[in-house]
């Protein structure tokens, strides 16, 4: 296997910054053609009159010296120039200074051809000063006449600004060219902007901003409200506020988790105990599943109560295989003394489930090590089949009658009234009970009075027609219950229960369910959205939903086999469940479910008393006490009467691939239970006839049913507009605040971009190319613009989230995180941008920065617009180039062609097209990141190179000043324009450079006099301004590579005013972000070419205590 290359690079280069490009001789008053200045010629004059002979009027023919005398000495000239007040440059000098000079009286001692002479060096500067332009003329002539070239014009500054339209308008256009008003240029003059393309403003706005924030291995948070501090709505502090769109660990913690809806679930009293089955299939149930400890810690169980969200008195979990699959299996009591289980009323407990029933909500706090791990262990579970059972007793809230009326059973009653007699009946009514798929009730009854023996109570009983009481088992009753108007079980043939136990005083009635009854099938909530009027809740009503009825042949074969996404809308089909009600007060006619009846067999002998009571008294007159007076009959009287039952419940989700479409649409419509989704949001339910109506979804996503919501992705927006309609395009302004990405995070390279979606029917919708018709944000790494059209199917009553938006999902792609992107200061919608329009505007306009505010108006206003803003500073402007600029990049031009072939190409085509970069180190056969994406970094790859970039950090807020970072947007710009330049066969990459910290650990002690608290700090202050000097602002360079010696430290601090000395000195080399590395060095050496050794933030500095110092 081949090792990684450790070879150093041998090219020891510093880079190339900006103040490097120019050169000197490319200034054209670097070279005078005629550079003498006053000094120069009167020096000159000085010494060329030495030259010339002078003869005197009187003589001729004999020289009489030279014509110095006439002139100053070159002793002299400096004084009389001085003196003269003729300033050589007075470009330094103010108007006032200036006029001074002027005004300067004269000392009346200057000779007159002197002033001659100087008035006439001074006239000919005049023609001095064209001639010395010859060079730039020249230099101008060659660029611009020969070749053709030309000064880059000013570049216009730009402005974002958002529409509101009038109240009444539905939309309206705004053309091309639109004007705006924004405000006056210093010399007076109107400055104008013009939108750069048309804009149909319409009524959409954005109210809501949501995000989920997964930060992988550790938790899952949620904003409730994204442009805020916390994430629940606590106002920034800042004027200029910005926020990071896909994660802040400020944000609260998420308990995602699934709920069950179900009849069997309406638990009002007694004790409870809930069975919950989940059959996960095969392959998706963790093998490292958490244990049972890990599992009850870290889930969460709630019902809904009647006045909250209700936990239970306790719960346990178990998962166990079941042929192939494994069922996840928990059990929840509730005592006696818990509220009542209640259907779901979304204004008590205020969540977004679709259905009217009893809710039983299973969460996961992530913000728990227990509860984010039984998450990550159950996301990737798909379920099969879900399984529901309770178990109650002590049920004493019942509707209780006898066949003379109501009783009322808080106080002993005759449940077959005062003269039971055979085909006396007792009802018991329970809608709780009888809604459901109940297997057996239970009735625990406390008799009153009741005789110890009923055989030895009807002893005395004789007669011809007298039946014998052979015991307590004697009375029985027949147990019915009524269910749609009919009672089970059906005919004669239903079994006798003993209406008495053994036990004295008690009695214990268990009945089952008759076989004959298939079992309770809540029906369709009739939606007046859905149900069309007159026709029957059955399948036939869905089918006239997806399509006109022209048959019943066709209308199956249009729901069955044509796909449906374009006529089925699943959110208004949304049926929950009716919900069986106990309405009747007593049992009569009209009453069609909810009744238990017991039907008395036998008597109780109560017609029988007299007889057999008048035969006594005779046969005791005739045979005295020897004979037994029967006793008075027994009147059945319950003093208390509770009941239990058992019922189940079960549904199927996912389906095999061959089970029909049909079998999919009833085992929808037939479901007892609603299997939910928990968002942070929200909630949605899942069944497999719902995926398979929408019809963007495919694949997996269509064909399985997964316990848990998933977050694959760290980060996710989530965008609510008002106001809004389907098909409407949307101009969304994204002001990121570029910079503040941290360069050190994954970043996007390839195909991978931030993935929009809209909430079509609670399922996202990608959206793509189609859909996004403008983005201009290069994935929230710069202010820009999104144009999104909305699908025509997304509509406002999902439940995923708030009710009445059009929600749309940005999400980062898998292996990005929330850091890779910039902090983002506004998002807005009805968005256009326009442009500086000059109308013979004072020059320095374009480069400076129009305040927030400060477009307000149209030029026009159009009446169906109420207002525009700017809510943001203008952004791009760039004066007109300057001569000294043009030069340098003409140069430049003239040199690498274009192309980038070496080192200097490289660089100076960087430097010369982003003017924010402050130098830049270009390596040849050096890699960041190899072919395949995989980042690594070796000195010797041939066919690699790399640019290590330093932004300029000067007036700049959002870079780190002792390890100045470009932003990933200015990367990859950089990366796109230099990879059109170099050669097909280069493999070229940017990157910041690596900043390797020195860190010092000393003690140290003061002078006498010097507040070592506050001297720490000024010492610290001091090392790092003398390691990373340019944090400062100090004209200082940032250099790659070198090497500092312990040593030159030591000096330095002993050297300070305010340090006495130093021991134990210990310097570190720390490479990586977090080293804690502590080896002591002598030397520390950048390790790498692209290494640039900084200070770090805070030295380890400890004072030397007085009694640690030994005084002689």
């Amino acid at each position: 296997m081949a090792l990684n290359c450790n070879t150093k690079h041998p090219l020891k280069y510093d880079g190339t910054g900006q103040h490097q490009r120019f050169i000197e001789a490319l200034e054209p008053s670097s070279v005078n053609v005629h550079g003498f200045t006053l000094r120069d010629w009167m020096h000159f004059a000085f010494d060329f009159a030495g030259k010339l002979r002078y003869f005197h009027l009187s003589d001729d023919q004999k020289h009489a010296g030279n014509w110095q005398a006439f002139l100053k000495s070159a002793n002299e000239i400096e004084a009389f120039l001085k003196d003269a007040a003729l300033v050589e440059d007075e470009s330094w000098l103010t108007d006032e200074e200036r006029e001074k000079i002027l005004q300067k009286p004269p000392k009346g001692n200057y000779e007159p051809h002197l002033a001659l002479f100087l008035s006439f060096l001074k006239l000919m500067k005049f023609s001095q000063k064209q001639m010395n332009q010859l060079g730039k003329r020249h230099m101008d002539f060659y660029f611009k006449q020969v070749l053709q070239l030309s000064v880059k014009p000013a570049v216009p500054n730009r402005v974002h600004l958002i529409f509101e339209l009038a109240k009444n308008a539905v939309n309206d256009i705004l053309p091309k060219g639109t004007l705006f008003d924004g405000g006056k240029d210093k010399n007076g003059k109107p400055i104008l902007y013009a939108t750069t393309e048309e804009l149909v403003v319409g009524k959409a706005k954005v109210a809501s901003l949501k995000s989920i924030y997964h930060e992988a291995g550790k938790t899952i948070r949620y904003a409730e409200e994204t442009n805020s501090l916390d994430g629940l709505g606590t106002e920034f502090g800042d004027e200029n506020p910005q926020w990071n769109v896909f994660g802040n660990k400020r944000w609260p913690v998420a308990s995602p988790g699934f709920a069950l809806a179900s009849n069997v679930l309406l638990l009002k009293e007694g004790k409870r105990k809930v069975t919950v089955d989940i059959t996960l299939a095969e392959n998706t149930f963790p093998t490292d599943f958490p244990d049972i400890e890990t599992v009850q810690s870290g889930i969460l169980p709630l019902f809904s109560g009647e006045e909250e969200w209700m936990e239970p008195s306790d719960f346990e979990v178990t998962h166990t295989p079941s042929s192939g699959n494994r069922k996840l299996s928990l059990t929840i009591s509730l005592d006696a003394a818990a509220d009542a289980v209640v259907p779901y009323d979304p204004e008590i407990h205020e969540e977004r489930f679709n259905t009217n029933l009893p809710i039983l909500r299973i969460l996961m706090d992530t913000g728990s090590d227990n509860g984010y791990a039984i998450y990550t262990a159950l996301k990737e579970a798909v379920v099969t089949e879900v399984n529901m059972g309770v178990e109650v007793s002590d049920i004493r809230d019942l509707k209780l009658e006898n066949d003379m009326g109501r009783l009322d059973g808080s106080k002993p009653f005759y449940p077959f009234g005062t003269i039971p007699k055979q085909g006396s009946s007792f009802y018991v009514g329970s809608a709780e009970i009888f809604q459901k798929n109940w297997n057996e009730i239970k009735l625990d009854i406390a008799w009153k009075n009741k005789p110890v023996s009923l055989e030895a109570h009807y002893a005395a009983y004789k007669g011809t027609r007298v039946p014998t009481v052979d015991g307590d088992g004697y009375f029985t009753v027949k147990a019915r219950y009524i269910k749609n108007n009919q009672w089970f079980p059906t005919g004669i043939s239903a079994a006798s229960h003993p209406l008495f136990s053994d036990t004295p005083a008690k009695g214990n009635l268990t009945i089952g369910r008759d076989a004959s009854d298939t079992g309770v099938r809540l029906s369709l909530l009739a939606s007046p959205l859905l149900m069309k009027k007159g026709v029957d809740i059955n399948k036939a009503v869905l089918k006239n939903y997806l399509t006109k009825p022209t048959g019943e042949q066709e209308t199956q074969k249009a729901f069955f086999l044509k796909p449906v996404s374009a006529i089925f809308n699943v959110a208004r089909f949304n049926p929950g469940f009716r919900r069986p009600l106990f309405k009747a007060d007593s049992f009569g006619p009209a009453t069609k479910d909810n009744f238990l009846r017991l039907t008395l067999d036998r008597g109780f002998l109560h017609e029988h008393y007299p007889e057999c009571y008048s035969l006594a008294m005779i046969e005791k007159a005739k045979n005295g006490d020897e004979t037994d007076i029967p006793n008075a009959p027994y009147t059945p009287e319950i003093a208390s009467l509770s009941v239990g039952y058992t019922a189940t419940a079960g549904n199927k989700i996912t389906f095999d691939s061959d089970s029909s479409p049909e079998d999919k649409f009833n085992n929808y419509k037939d479901r007892v239970i609603q299997l939910f989704h928990e968002h942070p949001f929200g909630q949605n339910e899942q069944h497999i006839f719902l995926k398979e109506q929408v019809h963007f979804l495919d694949g997996e996503a269509k064909r399985n049913i997964r316990l848990l919501p998933v977050y694959a992705h760290e980060g996710e927006l989530y965008i609510g507009l008002e106001n809004g309609r389907p098909s409407d395009v949307v101009s969304l302004l994204i002001q990121a605040v570029e910079g503040s990405e941290d360069p050190l995070a994954p970043t996007f390279t390839g195909n991978r971009q931030i993935e929009w979606f809209a909430l079509v029917n609670n399922e996202w919708q990608p959206l793509q190319n189609q859909f996004i018709t403008q983005n201009t944000t290069n994935n929230f790494l710069r202010a820009g613009m999104v144009k999104i059209q909305l699908p025509a199917g997304v509509n406002t009553s999902n439940t995923l989230l708030d009710k009445g938006f059009h929600w749309i999902k940005a999400q980062l792609p898998e292996g990005l995180t929330h850091l890779s992107v910039c902090e983002i200061s506004g998002i807005y919608a009805q968005a256009a941008e326009a442009v500086f329009t000059d109308r013979r505007n004072e020059l320095l306009h374009p480069e400076e920065a129009v305040p927030a505010g400060t477009i307000g108006k149209f030029l026009e206003k159009p009446p169906l617009i109420k207002a525009v803003d700017q809510p943001h500073a203008s952004f791009g402007g760039a004066a007109e180039e300057k001569d000294q600029m043009f030069y340098t990049r003409i140069s430049e031009r003239l040199r690498h062609k274009n192309r980038a072939v070496n080192l200097w190409d490289y660089e100076r085509i960087v430097l010369e097209k982003f003017p924010s970069v402050y130098k830049v180190k270009c390596l040849n056969h050096t890699s960041n990141i190899l072919e395949d994406g995989t980042p690594d970094y070796f000195e010797i790859n041939p066919g690699f190179v790399s640019l290590i970039v330093i932004p300029d950090i000067r007036n700049q807020d959002s870079f780190d000043p002792l390890k100045p970072r470009a932003s990933r947007q200015l990367l990859s710009e950089i990366q796109k324009h230099v990879s059109t330049l170099h050669s097909m066969h280069v493999h070229f990459d940017t990157c910041n450079p690596d900043y390797e910290t020195i860190m010092l650990d000393f003690r140290i002690k003061f002078h006498d006099g010097y507040d070592p608290n506050a001297y720490l700090n000024i010492l610290n202050d001091d090392l790092v301004r003398h390691l990373s000097p340019w944090a400062f602002g100090e004209h200082s360079e940032i250099s790659f590579g070198g090497s500092l010696y312990k040593s030159v430290m030591i000096g330095f601090i002993e050297n300070l005013p305010y340090v006495d000395f130093i021991s134990q000195v210990r310097m570190y080399h720390r490479q990586e972000e977090n080293d804690d590395n502590t080896d002591d060095l002598n030397v520390v050496a950048a390790t790498s070419a692209r290494a640039i050794l900084v200070s770090a933030r805070n030295h380890k500095i400890t004072l030397i205590d007085n009694d640690e110092i030994c005084h002689e």
